[in-house]
């Protein structure tokens, strides 16, 4: 009888019944919450970071070509 009580505390104590109610529920919030911080972060760092890391070696590349074909002295 006192095992079975035991076993029942356990049970209701462990991850598995965090799963279950408002514990599950907070969990999924924070899982969507991130994924959309994340996905947003994402689009904004290809809209904006990026032309300006392809502009910024289309320039570099283009000081070597420059360097590269200039006439010697």
């Amino acid at each position: 009888m006192r095992f079975g009580i035991w076993r029942q505390t356990v049970r209701e104590s462990s991850w598995l019944g965090l799963l279950r109610g408002q514990g599950g529920q907070a969990m999924v919030e924070y899982s969507t919450i991130t994924l959309f911080g994340s996905v947003v972060g994402g689009a904004t760092a290809i809209a904006y970071v990026l032309p300006a890391l392809l502009n910024a070696i289309n320039m570099y590349l283009d000081s070597v070509y420059y360097v590269l074909n200039m006439p010697l002295p």
